[in-house]
């Protein structure tokens, strides 16, 4: 059975300490062996440790020869704290599986461009209390032999077809993103993105600002997540982005099966490639 090690690279556990425990007990149940970051309990203002704790933790899981698959504890907002202190160098050819999303999302762009480490968007250790049976056996599928299951069902914003590499992560962290060396180039990817806390105004400009950057002139499709938000639903969201994404043509689905507030949460490649076929209806890896 494979090993999973466990990295606390941003917000301190805090009130989900008992639901962390009961996660990663629930993989132990599995039969996963579990390797802990010593800085996992730590606290540090609203993160687990320093940065220097929480960099040495990184250091302790990721270079140790024995374990497969690397998860997080939960996301926050202090992981870009972490960048510009990393010796990248040590991380560059690993062959490791790292899975998380939200404010790892820092990390995980930050990897893809650096290093050869495979990157997942997928759940946290945090998460797996709400997962239902089906996305857990699913999760634990792919922990242990790397195959992934995505459901067929998805809303049409815009009808296309594309091939693409699929990029991304929450919206709000990859905007943050764009203007520094931790992101790689958009040109032909498939562009996932999901967010929460924001209202629909927010969302509207986290969009725009992607636009002037000029991703959506790069890009070759969009896959839409969870988007949490009080006066969000799935019409008025695919309106601003329709509005936001106007003069291109690439097509855009929209999913419930990633992000934030997900009980059937699956994982997302970051470079495998995706089919959106609207005429097919389809919406597969490949």
């Amino acid at each position: 059975m494979k090993t999973i090690g466990i990295i606390a690279p941003s917000r301190h556990l805090g009130e989900y300490k008992d639901i962390f425990n009961f996660g990663v007990d629930r993989l132990r149940r599995e039969g996963f062996n579990i390797v802990m970051a010593p800085n996992v309990y730590e606290v540090d203002n609203n993160s687990a440790g320093s940065i220097e704790q929480r960099i040495a933790g990184l250091d302790q899981i990721l270079l140790n020869d024995d374990i497969d698959v690397v998860m997080c504890t939960l996301g926050g907002d202090s992981a870009n704290h972490l960048l510009d202190r990393i010796d990248w160098s040590v991380y560059s050819k690993l062959n490791k599986i790292l899975i998380g999303y939200s404010d790892v999302t820092h990390l995980l762009l930050a990897f893809q461009k650096k290093t050869d480490l495979k990157l997942y968007y997928g759940p946290h250790i945090k998460d797996i209390s709400s997962l239902t049976n089906e996305s857990f056996g699913v999760l634990t599928t792919f922990i242990d032999t790397g195959g992934l299951l995505w459901p067929d069902d998805f809303q049409v914003v815009r009808s296309g077809k594309v091939i693409g590499e699929l990029y991304g992560g929450n919206l709000f962290v990859v905007n943050n993103m764009l203007a520094t060396d931790y992101v790689d180039d958009f040109s032909g990817r498939v562009l996932f993105w999901e967010d929460v806390d924001d209202g629909l105004s927010a969302v509207e400009y986290q969009l725009y600002q992607m636009r002037l950057h000029g991703v959506f002139s790069r890009i070759k499709g969009m896959m839409v997540g969870n988007v949490v938000g009080d006066d969000i639903d799935n019409n008025n969201l695919a309106e601003i982005i329709l509005d936001a994404a106007r003069g291109f043509d690439f097509p855009i689905v929209k999913v419930d099966w990633f992000g934030h507030e997900v009980n059937d949460f699956r994982v997302v490649p970051y470079g495998g490639k995706v089919m959106i076929d609207i005429v097919e209806d389809k919406l597969e890896l490949m």
